[in-house]
């Protein structure tokens, strides 16, 4: 019975190292095998023993596990992870160090449990040659190599304020927000700076910044656009509709939230401090209160609303008026009015996230 086994392990031998003799076979399986506590057994064969000795010293075997094989990255920080094992020493056997055909060395890690991460900010666009070397204690190196392609993925860009379709008066300013999205930048988002509003009217000038504002100096349509351009180059659009028509002989008293900011991340038990600015063209008095609404999309439509407070500045909880629970957005609103009924209104979107734990 024991023929069948030995046979086996003798063709593993072989495998491993094709140009021994079948006398080197032979001496191999008696080195390498087990000594027996059978007293009827002296030995018994031990097949990974036999492979390594028919083998000597094998560098690391390295794998790429992300990304993989013509994989498409996106510019800005990626995380190479490879897999490195060594016959002889093991998971945690060496140093994995990253290049490119392009930007040279990436970086270096330890193979720790057997996988090394190294991490790189690329800022050029193309395809490469990424290559993983390791070396062993006994000086036996490895390596692995995949082809990738580093692409960027424009920003989108969405205008939170004004909504499609709102009249605005002329000659007061009218506020602007917007939010961006952008997959390649730090934080995701593209910095403020990089914002620009125009009107499909030039004479309205432009603005610059996630919230900012325009005034029109005459009546008619206007289509606003809003433009993130990233640090590619590459360029995101959106587009609202709206109508500046003539003001009242009595204005309306002009409003902004300054607190908190448009697109923040709240959480359903968080202490929100809400603050405005609120002034009336002629001088007079206003009232500000503040009203919430929910939504499961950032533009809406916006259902469950409720009064909240009043004042410039008020502190408040989204769990006090909403203990049920809330959607993914909300948006917050100050309402200016003065003594004559004229109302100014202003509002932000923040966004809600769970925290579990």
């Amino acid at each position: 019975f024991s023929s069948p086994y030995a046979a086996g392990v003798a063709a593993l031998i072989w495998a491993a190292n094709p140009s021994l003799s079948a006398g080197q076979v032979e001496s191999i399986l008696r080195d390498s095998a087990h000594f027996s506590q059978d007293s009827r057994v002296n030995h018994y064969v031990n097949a990974q023993a036999a492979v390594k000795q028919a083998l000597g010293n094998v560098g690391p075997a390295l794998e790429f596990t992300s990304p993989v094989q013509g994989a498409t990255v996106q510019v800005g920080a990626n995380t190479f992870n490879v897999r490195a094992v060594d016959l002889e020493d093991g998971n945690a056997c060496c140093t994995v160090t990253v290049r490119s055909s392009v930007e040279g060395v990436l970086g270096s890690a330890p193979s720790n449990g057997s996988t090394a991460q190294v991490g790189y900010t690329f800022t050029t666009l193309g395809p490469r040659i990424i290559t993983a070397t390791a070396t062993d204690s006994s000086g036996k190196t490895g390596t692995a190599t995949i082809s990738i392609t580093v692409v960027n993925t424009p920003p989108t860009v969405n205008i939170t304020a004004p909504s499609s379709g709102s009249n605005v008066f002329r000659d007061s300013p009218l506020t602007l927000r917007g939010t961006s999205f952008d997959p390649n930048e730090p934080d995701q988002i593209l910095p403020c700076s990089s914002l620009r509003w125009t009107s499909s009217v030039s004479a309205d000038g432009t603005a610059t910044g996630c919230t900012a504002s325009l005034t029109f100096s005459s009546v008619g349509p206007r289509t606003l656009t809003l433009t993130g351009t990233d640090s590619q180059g590459a360029t995101g659009t959106a587009t609202v509709n709206i109508t500046v028509v003539n003001p009242p002989l009595d204005l309306p008293p002009t409003v902004r939230i300054t607190a908190p900011a448009n697109n923040a991340d709240v959480t359903f038990d968080q202490n929100l401090t809400l603050s405005a600015t609120a002034s009336d063209p002629e001088g007079k008095a206003v009232t500000t209160t503040w009203s919430v609404s929910l939504s499961n999309s950032k533009t809406g439509p916006w259902t469950n609303t409720k009064i909240i407070g009043t004042g410039a500045t008020l502190s408040w909880k989204p769990s006090s008026s909403y203990p049920g629970g809330v959607q993914s957005y909300m948006r917050i609103q100050a309402t200016a009015t003065d003594p004559a009924g004229g109302i100014g209104q202003d509002f932000i979107v923040v966004n809600f996230i769970i925290i579990i734990g």
